[in-house]
């Protein structure tokens, strides 16, 4: 009997964590709202994320969730930096949680 309610239970734990992941279209959880600046006219530099104390970051990733950033657009971002180096070196290097376009 032990044996014929294992996969019946293993079944259930998994039915239950796959619904516990939030979905896709969720905000942004304790996000921070930042300007992209583009910085492409430096040496290997793209579009950077501006903090509000004018912090500059370089996002590893940002074109994973923005196709066609444009310069001075205000986005909410959740972020953590990353042990990486770029060429750039204008700031922190991070990889982007999270983003949406904060509408104008």
């Amino acid at each position: 009997m032990k044996n014929a309610l294992f996969p019946i239970v293993m079944l259930a734990l998994f039915l239950v964590a796959g619904c516990c992941k939030p979905p896709d279209d969720m905000p942004c959880d304790s996000s921070q709202v930042v300007t992209l600046k583009d910085f492409t006219g430096l040496d290997g530099c793209g579009f950077v994320l501006i903090l509000a104390d004018s912090t500059v970051l370089e996002p590893t990733n940002l074109n994973a969730f923005v196709s066609t950033p444009s310069d001075g657009q205000s986005v909410s971002v959740t972020f953590h930096e990353v042990n990486t180096f770029s060429i750039c070196m204008v700031g922190p290097m991070v990889e982007i949680d999270c983003l949406e376009v904060v509408p104008e």
